[in-house]
C-alpha cells in the first residue's frame, strides 16, 4: 500500500505547501475544492493556520501528527466540518499532511443527509452522522493513490455514488442545492451582503419564516447569518487588496459599516482579531514570502 504523496513536496527545501484543486463538472455544483496542504515541524512561523467561515461545511482527511481544529483533536483518519459562524483555528502538532473536500453553502446537505443545523460551529467524527462507511472508503482511496489526479478521480466516483445511495433513502434529497436556496446565496454574494434580506424575500416571494427555514435546513445559518459572514468576506477581501492605499476607516464603510466601532466589533467577533491586527498578519507574511 503506497501512501499518497505530492512528488517530493516533503523532500523539497520548501517547509510549507498548499494547494486547491478544482472538482470536474459533475461535482462542481456542490464541491467548492479539494485542498491538500503540507507543513513540516520545522517550518518558519509555525503559527496557527485559520479557518475562515463562509457558509460552508467538509470532510477532512489526517495522515501526519494529530490537528487541532479548534478544540477538536484529530489523530490520523476523518473528521466532518459543519458550517461555522467564527473563525475556528487549525493547529498541528507537529508535521502536517492533510487533504480535503469543501463542499458549497447548502451543499453539504446532500451528502450528510440531516438538516445541517444539527452539525453548526462542530466538527465531529464520521460515524456520528452515520458516514464512517464513506469516509473510510475514502481514507482508504487516499493511501492508494499516487497522485492527485487519482484520488480525485477516485473520491468524485465514491461522493457521486453516496449521492445515489442518499436520494434512494430519502427522496427529499435532489443530488443538486435547492433553487431557491442557489438563488438566494447567488445573491446574498452578487451584493456582498450588504442589502438588507427583506428584498431577498420580495425576489423569492418566501416569508422570513419560510426563508429561514430553508437556509436552516440545507445551509444550518439563518440567511442574516450567512448574510454578515459574507459581509465579513468582503471586508477581508479589501483588506487583502488594499494593504497601503485605503485607510481602515474607508475600508470598513466600503464593506457597509456604519462607523469603525461597529466595524472593529463584528470583524473581531467572527475572526477573534481587530481589522488591524488581520491587516498586520497579512503584511508580516507577505515580508516572509519576499526575504
Amino acid at each position: 500500500m503506497t501512501q499518497f504523496k505530492i512528488p517530493n513536496v516533503m523532500a523539497t527545501s520548501s517547509a510549507s505547501y498548499f494547494q486547491r484543486y478544482a472538482p470536474t463538472a459533475k461535482l462542481a455544483t456542490l464541491v467548492q475544492c479539494y485542498w491538500y496542504m503540507v507543513r513540516k515541524e520545522d517550518h518558519v512561523g509555525n503559527d496557527d493556520e485559520y479557518m475562515h467561515p463562509e457558509g460552508g461545511s467538509g470532510i477532512i482527511f489526517n495522515l501526519a501528527n494529530p490537528i487541532m481544529i479548534g478544540d477538536f483533536l484529530l489523530k490520523q483518519g476523518c473528521s466532518i466540518i459543519g458550517p461555522n459562524r467564527k473563525s475556528v483555528h487549525f493547529n498541528g502538532l507537529g508535521s502536517v499532511e492533510a487533504f480535503g473536500i469543501r463542499f458549497h453553502p447548502g451543499a453539504g446537505h446532500q451528502f450528510f443527509g440531516l438538516p445541517l443545523t444539527e452539525i453548526e460551529s462542530v466538527t465531529i467524527l464520521p460515524e456520528d452522522i452515520l458516514l464512517a462507511r464513506l469516509c473510510d472508503q475514502l481514507m482508504n482511496e487516499l493511501m492508494m493513490s499516487s497522485s492527485v489526479e487519482q484520488w480525485i478521480a477516485a473520491i468524485e466516483y465514491h461522493l457521486f455514488s453516496h449521492l445515489i445511495t442518499m436520494q434512494k433513502q430519502n427522496k427529499l434529497l435532489s443530488g443538486q442545492i435547492d433553487n431557491r436556496l442557489a438563488f438566494a446565496i447567488n445573491w446574498i454574494d452578487a451584493n456582498n451582503g450588504l442589502k438588507p434580506i427583506s428584498v431577498l424575500n420580495d425576489a423569492l416571494c418566501l416569508g422570513q419564516r419560510q426563508l429561514d427555514r430553508l437556509f436552516k435546513q440545507h445551509l444550518g445559518l439563518a440567511p442574516k447569518q450567512y448574510s454578515r459572514l459574507r459581509q465579513n468576506q468582503y471586508a477581508r477581501h479589501l483588506l487583502k487588496t488594499q494593504l497601503f492605499d485605503v485607510s481602515l476607516t474607508d475600508i470598513g464603510y466600503l464593506a457597509g459599516f456604519y462607523d469603525q466601532a461597529h466595524f472593529n466589533h463584528q470583524f473581531r467577533d467572527i475572526l477573534g482579531i481587530s481589522p488591524g491586527q488581520y491587516r498586520n498578519k497579512i503584511i508580516a507574511k507577505s515580508r516572509i514570502s519576499r526575504a
